[in-house]
């Protein structure tokens, strides 16, 4: 007698992962749950009256080109929105983004730190200053500047889409040997690649930076948002790949599938100790923070919503020369698609989500190979990580055709 025992299989490769994997970056895959008010907006011009935690995030916004009298120009949208918090707020992190470098000489940054100091002081203890510089714009004499004005951390940007299989890791060596001489500046490393990347070129890298204590290491596509042809799209795709691979067998904590963090990093620790959510300034917890945009195109976040300042240097001025803070476009969340949100934000900052939260598309993902349950939980599969973004686009748009998780169409890929 023969005994047939059923087992279950992977259904047909659902039709939407199809395109080739991407970087689940918080532009392409976060922000489009938000609907963007094309228009000036109030926001953040009348008084906040109560925090969640009291606790603050400054980010000033540093444009590439140089602005006359930018620090004056920021400590005067410091001191009109500092006007409106209430008066017992603990700033927990104060960052300077875009290129501080060429906005900011030794001595305006040197100004900028001391006069914000009267506004914004980091009164918490482990508390963040953090500046992004260029691979290029490191030296000694700029990391000693920053660390004697009380910097803590650097998001370094290193430049990855040229490498030849032969390029010499020198320079990245030199530069770890000028970082190992200043112990109190920790880094995130943001590794800006794409489909002219060479793999071996990329993985040597890497390798070279998780030997060097960081904080972070996160992919970004050098092409990201633009137009590109497939064949590019899917040599990006095996790199982010591959890079998953590499970094999760190192033994990595994975945030989306382009964001890696030691096992003993502050990142990897604040992941395990409660609930993440991904944002501009990567995964932070679930409290509704307060997190102050200042500067010309600057992105803050007032519960509920996401806000940027112009980005017109003409009206950021005009607006600060009349005593009032610049327009702002808002981005929020529509009230139907908050649920899936939270659905996708847990999928990619914990890789897993509760049973309950959305038990139809869950189980659809699980049929495919993309999810596997737990007694808790479903949980991303090794298979299911790379495809992150589109999975959380799909949810999106189910949410946004009102369609209640409901069945995701498949069919046999093919080339």
């Amino acid at each position: 007698m023969t005994i047939s025992i059923h087992t279950e299989q992977p259904t047909a490769r659902p039709d939407f992962l199809a395109a080739p994997p991407v970087p689940t970056a918080f532009s392409g895959t976060v922000l489009p749950w938000y609907s963007d008010q094309k228009h000036s907006n109030p926001a953040l011009r009348g008084r906040v009256t109560a925090l969640d935690g009291s606790r603050i995030g400054v980010n000033i916004q540093c444009p590439r080109d140089s602005v006359d009298d930018y620090v004056g120009l920021i400590c005067r949208e410091a001191e009109l929105a500092r006007a409106l918090l209430p008066n017992a707020c603990a700033v927990t992190t104060l960052w300077l983004r875009g290129s501080p470098s060429r906005q900011f000489s030794p001595e305006a940054v040197t100004e900028l730190i001391f006069r914000l100091n009267s506004q914004f002081p980091l009164t918490v203890p482990g508390a963040v200053r953090g500046v992004e510089l260029s691979a290029p714009a490191l030296s000694a004499e700029r990391l000693a500047l920053l660390a004697g004005l009380g910097f803590n951390r650097i998001g370094l940007r290193v430049d990855a889409t040229l490498g030849s299989d032969e390029r010499s890791l020198g320079r990245i060596d030199a530069m770890q040997r000028q970082l190992a001489d200043f112990a109190a500046l920790t880094v995130n490393y943001e590794v800006i690649f794409g489909s002219q990347s060479h793999p071996r070129y990329l993985a040597r890298l890497l390798a070279a930076l998780r030997g060097f204590p960081a904080v972070s290491i996160e992919l970004k596509d050098a092409r990201e948002g633009m137009p590109q042809a497939l064949e590019d799209r899917r040599e990006t795709g095996n790199l982010l790949t591959s890079t998953l691979a590499a970094m999760t067998a190192a033994g990595w904590r994975t945030f989306g599938n382009h964001l890696y963090a030691p096992p003993d990093s502050p990142l990897a620790r604040t992941g395990a100790a409660g609930p993440l959510r991904l944002t501009p300034w990567g995964p932070q917890p679930i409290q509704q923070r307060l997190w102050l945009g200042l500067g010309i195109g600057a992105l803050g976040y007032h519960h509920p919503a996401y806000y940027r300042n112009t980005a017109s240097v003409a009206d950021y001025r005009a607006a600060l020369h009349r005593r009032q803070l610049p327009d702002k476009m808002v981005y929020r969340v529509p009230a139907e698609a908050a649920r899936d949100l939270d659905v996708a934000q847990s999928l990619l900052c914990h890789h897993g989500v509760g049973r309950d939260a959305a038990p139809e598309f869950c189980e659809q993902l699980r049929h495919a190979g993309l999810l596997e349950m737990t007694p808790h939980n479903y949980q991303m599969t090794p298979a299911g990580i790379p495809q992150l973004s589109a999975i959380v686009d799909r949810l999106r748009q189910q949410a946004a055709s009102g369609d209640d998780h409901g069945t995701i169409q498949s069919r046999a890929h093919r080339d």
